[in-house]
This record gives C-alpha cells, structure tokens and sequence, in this order.
C-alpha cells in the first residue's frame, strides 16, 4: 500500500489495509477527512488523526452490530473488535491535536 493520498494515511491508522475487504468504503473515509478539514488561501489540509479517530469510531459502531455465539462446542467472540477499535479511537483521539470547530449546518449560523 503507497501512502500517496490522505485517504490511505487514515487507512493506514486504523488498519484498513485490506483492499479486497475494506473495513469502510471510501466515501465513508473521504466524509471523515471532509469534517476535519481547514481550508485556507493556501488549498485544503486535512488532519488525518482525527479523521482516523473518528473513522475508528464508525468501525467500532459497525462491529458493535455483530454478536457473540457458540456453536458445536466452539465460541466466536465477534464483538470483541468493538474494544479494540473503540480503544483505538481514544488514542488517537489523544494524539490528533489541533483544534474543534463548531459544525454550521447549511441556512444556519455557528454558535459557539
């Protein structure tokens, strides 16, 4: 995997490294990078972490969707991965930095 774009930066961060099994798609990726983005005079500049940080959060709400069960005397803990990335997403939240900005809605002003 090249690391060319920052799409594949926040893949990088949380794991998603698969491409014949994507964790999110996409889109899913690029609207992640898009709320945490600071556009200036100078083009647009995202910050990756917390774009990983909060790709990691939507991982750990598609898994929380999953369940455990046993079947012929074996166990599959499929929520586990709930944890792991809802831990990942605290230590990059920790990590990201920066600043927050309020969200404006379309038709509606910032209030702070």
């Amino acid at each position: 995997m090249t690391l060319t774009t920052d799409r594949d930066k926040v893949r990088m961060l949380v794991g998603d490294t698969d491409d014949t099994d994507p964790l999110l798609y996409d889109d899913e990726v690029d609207a992640c990078l898009g709320m945490r983005a600071v556009v200036t005079t100078s083009g647009t500049t995202h910050n990756v972490i917390a774009a990983a940080a909060d790709c990691a959060g939507a991982i750990a709400a598609k898994f929380a969707r999953e369940f455990n069960f046993a079947e012929d005397g074996q166990n599959f803990q499929r929520a586990q991965r709930v944890g792991h990335y809802q831990a990942l997403e605290q230590s990059l939240r920790a990590r990201q930095g920066g600043y927050s900005q309020p969200l404006t809605l379309a038709g509606t002003e910032a209030t702070t």
